[in-house]
This record gives C-alpha cells, sequence and structure tokens, in this order.
C-alpha cells in the first residue's frame, strides 16, 4: 500500500506545472517510498511463497518511484535533479530488484502474477532491425577509434536497444544489463554513450503508455540533447530525431 500511495503521489505531482505546489505531493510520497523500503527490507530477510508476491509487486512500484521520484522538486529550491545523474544512482536498486525476482521466481510463476514473466511491451514495427541502431554505430565509428577499449563496450549497449525494440526484454531492463564499463563511461560524460542513452530514453517513450516510463524518457532527452546538441551536422540530426520522438519538437 506505501508503494502504491507513493507512486500515486508522484503521478499527481508529475502532472502540475506548479512546481511550489507539487512539492508537497512529493514530500508525502517520498515518506511513503521510504515507510515501504522499511517493510521491504524486513520482509526480505523471510521471503517465502506466502509473501512472495507482495514482495514482488512492492518492489516494482519502489522502482518506479525510484525513477521518477529524483526527477521531482522536493526541496526548498523548487528544482528538481538531473535525469541521468538519478537514473544512474538506482541502477543498484534495480539491481535488487532483479535479484528478489530471480530469488522468488519459482514461486511467483505459480501464483497470481505468474503472467507478468509473458507481457512484452507493445510492438511497434514488424521488422527487426532497429533504424537508429545503424546511425548510432556510425556516429561512433567517426567519434570513437575501432581499436578503442570504448569501441565494444558501446556497440554492446547498441545491441541491448536493438533488443529492445524487438521486445526481446522490456526497455528498463536494458539499463540493467548494460556493461559496468558503459556506466562508467556515461559518469565520465562519454558524447557516444551519452547519445545512446538518450536512445534509451526515446524507447523508454515509446514502448508502451506506462506515465512514469514516458515521463522519464521525456526528461532524459530534454536533458542529454542539451548537453549534446552543436557537436555538428550528424549530432544534431540525431539529437532532432529523439526530440521529436517524446514530443519535444515537431
Amino acid at each position: 500500500m506505501e508503494a502504491l500511495l507513493a507512486l500515486t503521489l508522484l503521478h499527481m505531482a508529475s502532472e502540475m506545472e506548479d512546481l511550489v505546489a507539487a512539492r508537497p505531493l512529493v514530500t508525502a510520497a517520498l515518506q511513503h517510498q521510504n515507510q515501504c523500503f522499511l517493510g521491504l527490507r524486513a520482509a526480505l530477510r523471510d521471503i517465502s511463497p506466502s509473501n512472495c508476491d507482495a514482495v514482488f509487486t512492492s518492489s516494482v512500484l519502489i522502482m518506479a518511484c525510484g525513477i521518477v521520484s529524483p526527477l521531482l522538486p522536493s526541496g526548498g529550491d523548487d528544482q528538481a535533479k538531473s535525469a541521468a545523474e538519478s537514473i544512474l544512482r538506482i541502477v543498484d536498486l534495480m539491481n535488487g530488484i532483479s535479484s528478489i525476482v530471480q530469488l522468488s521466481r519459482q514461486w511467483i510463476v505459480q501464483g497470481p502474477l505468474s503472467r507478468i514473466f509473458g507481457v512484452f511491451e507493445p510492438k511497434l514495427s514488424s521488422m527487426n532491425n532497429w533504424a537508429p541502431a545503424q546511425k548510432l554505430r556510425n556516429l561512433m565509428d567517426t567519434a570513437v577509434s575501432p581499436g578503442s577499449y570504448k569501441h565494444p563496450i558501446l556497440d554492446r549497449a547498441i545491441q541491448g536497444l536493438e533488443k529492445v525494440f524487438r521486445r526481446d526484454h522490456c526497455a528498463v531492463v536494458w539499463i540493467i544489463g548494460v556493461d559496468s564499463e558503459f556506466i562508467d563511461e556515461l559518469r565520465r560524460g562519454e558524447p557516444v554513450a551519452m547519445m545512446i542513452f538518450m536512445h534509451w530514453g526515446v524507447l523508454l517513450y515509446i514502448m508502451d503508455d506506462m506515465w512514469w516510463k514516458r515521463y522519464s524518457g521525456s526528461r532524459l532527452v530534454e536533458e542529454l540533447s542539451a548537453t549534446l546538441v552543436g557537436r555538428g551536422e550528424e549530432w544534431d540530426q540525431i539529437v532532432g530525431w529523439c526530440q521529436q520522438q517524446v514530443g519535444l519538437r515537431k
């Protein structure tokens, strides 16, 4: 219940244009979120077939809260935090949720939540090839030496995005599956890595209608596009396409 209340309050806050008015909702959501963390910590010490569904559901809701809550204003300065940094900070949380799934999967698949493992995001195209992937690779080949240690790291991240497009797994899972070296490149501000990251924001936005994915994806594209624009015609064209996909440009 705490996780559901937290996510509901965050949803309400995300739709408000008045940041000052949204702040109390975010503050209340964080209180519910923290209470849920306390309950989850206790439940994880004794996870069993009788509580695994509740633990799993709460974990997924908390993951959504963890992605969205840092993007909304909650402090006195009424400023939301960096979308990119906020998402990177919760990678460990998402890995923890993945561990919960693996630990309790044998019980969950036998219960009322069994169908969740077979739910895919709507298919966008009958084609297996995701056209932006080739543009990303062309950009990578131009900006990064083929002999650089970065090249295979970046290419594997692009391959992961292609799997998201093919619905091999949902968009959120991508950030968990990328190499730790790719996360390091993002934290160092490597431009091609940031461009790949922005394309993940696009896929978050377009793959289904979950409000928290669309909100997070749009924020991520908005933030990273401001950093990446102006690096050249090829870069600007790709940035413009990403902005169009999330409704930031017509």
